[in-house]
């Protein structure tokens, strides 16, 4: 009867809150930018959506996984929320990290230099200096390590 006042339009009702919350998602290829959907809510509705993505499988998986750990009895808002705070923390530590290479390189640290290569020894003195304990072969070490080191 309904449908014949109606001329066949449906009404449905979403719910909200910690019913709606998403127990489980499962993804499947189908084929071409195809993929199924199947999100299993804490209130017992199974909604199945057929979606035109282009993901490999193992991204599906992927995704399934995290939301398994992460996400799993989030609600959607809950959820966004998360992952825009979560987006925001890796973003403010990529442009920290930014700055320091930015640093290391206007300090020179970075810099390249294909023409030149250097070789930096700290306590270089002191290792010719106590190099060997037998006296004739310490001798030739200490003169071949000095040579070495000049030519360096």
């Amino acid at each position: 009867m309904l449908s014949l006042i109606s001329h066949g339009v449906g009404v449905t009702v979403a719910t909200s809150g910690p019913r709606n919350a998403l127990e489980h998602v499962y993804f499947s290829r189908l084929g071409d930018a195809k993929v199924l959907a199947v999100v299993v809510a804490r209130s017992g509705v199974v909604p199945i959506g057929f979606l035109r993505l282009d993901i490999p499988q193992s991204d599906l998986d992927f995704g399934r996984a995290l939301h398994q750990r992460k996400f799993s009895r989030l609600t959607m808002s809950d959820m966004r929320a998360e992952l825009a705070r979560r987006l925001e923390q890796e973003r403010s530590e990529y442009d920290r990290l930014m700055k320091s290479l930015d640093q290391l390189y206007k300090q020179g640290a970075l810099a390249a230099t294909d023409d030149t290569q250097a070789v930096f020894v700290e306590g270089a003195a002191n290792l010719v200096t106590n190099l060997g304990t037998n006296q004739a072969t310490g001798e030739e070490d200490r003169q071949r390590l000095q040579e070495m080191l000049r030519d360096a």
